[in-house]
């Protein structure tokens, strides 16, 4: 009877160890990850050894913190190439940011700065993303384009006194290649078409892009062109000329340009009766301004131009 009562209580001691271990494994600090469910995990680790979480989408609850101060929410942030990372809000819209513009990025009781700038990991859940439609005849700056071609069409006036007391308009046009070298900046080289009643002067010249955001940019451009006289100008110009100009540009649709030449010409003058005759080789220098239209809209403001032409030669 002893042996049994033994035995009894023994098993009663074992059943209540067991438990007590199990009551206690309940109730003890939680495992870190078990806060999160596995499949919103990400695979790569902290320095603590703690998962990056997968965060919800909505709200945005990655702070982004900028070295001017501002603070910035979103969905998910992960890296890009060439220095950006891209931040995704929860309705679907991103930007990029450039690296080294970012100061902290984290929620707020974790900070993520390292794992995404140094590690190249990506914290939070990449929303539904709204399709972005990217110009193809049109400039954007990094990371939007690496590159992008330069079409532009338009028309300009002298604002100097023609040699001839005559009103000049000449079409201009632009035909070239831009690279953006960093988000700021863009380089290329164009060739460049000016034209009117007395001659027309092509010209190949390097150009340099600054861009002030997503659209608005400055344009500067200089190069030699080489003047062709028509059969019926009344002037005669150098061989080789020199050109300038500086271009304000809206989103590539639309833009403000000077422009400067310098060339060599021998305008025949009409002197008291004495009939035309000519007073030698002098510099011109001559000013414009005017707009031009790029991308897309050049093609049509070309079209134009040429009904323009026809339509003037036809009825001379």
């Amino acid at each position: 009877m002893k042996r049994v009562t033994l035995g009894v209580l023994a098993l009663l001691c074992i059943g209540v160890a067991t438990v007590w271990n199990g009551s206690s494994r309940a109730q003890g600090p939680a495992d870190s990850t078990s806060a999160v469910p596995p499949d919103s995990l990400a695979s790569s680790t902290v320095r603590s050894g703690t998962p990056i979480p997968t965060l919800p989408p909505a709200p945005d609850s990655i702070l982004v913190v900028l070295t001017t101060g501002s603070v910035l929410r979103y969905a998910r942030v992960e890296p890009w190439p060439g220095g950006f990372v891209r931040a995704f809000r929860s309705d679907g819209t991103f930007e990029h940011l450039p690296s080294d513009d970012v100061r902290r990025i984290g929620t707020e009781g974790n900070d993520w700065t390292e794992e995404v700038l140094e590690r190249r990991e990506a914290i939070g859940t990449r929303p539904a993303v709204r399709p972005v439609v990217v110009p193809k005849l049109r400039g954007r700056p990094l990371p939007a384009k690496k590159g992008f071609p330069l079409l532009q069409a338009g028309a300009l006036g002298r604002l100097d006194d023609h040699p001839n007391d005559e009103t000049e308009l000449v079409a201009a046009f632009d035909f070239g290649v831009m690279e953006n070298r960093s988000p700021r900046r863009s380089r290329g080289v164009s060739l460049g078409v000016v034209t009117d009643g007395d001659y027309t002067r092509v010209s190949l010249k390097p150009r340099l892009r600054v861009w002030f955001g997503e659209t608005l940019s400055l344009d500067v451009a200089a190069g030699p062109f080489l003047p062709i006289d028509s059969k019926d100008s009344p002037a005669s110009h150098g061989p080789v000329g020199f050109v300038g100009d500086v271009s304000f540009t809206l989103g590539d649709w639309v833009s403000l340009t000077s422009l400067v030449e310098v060339v060599e010409a021998e305008n025949p003058r009409n002197l008291y009766g004495a009939g035309t005759v000519s007073t030698g080789s002098e510099t011109d220098v001559s000013y414009y301004l005017g707009a031009k239209a790029g991308g897309e809209m050049s093609f049509v403001v070309m079209g134009l131009m040429l009904l323009s032409a026809l339509a003037y030669v036809s009825a001379r």
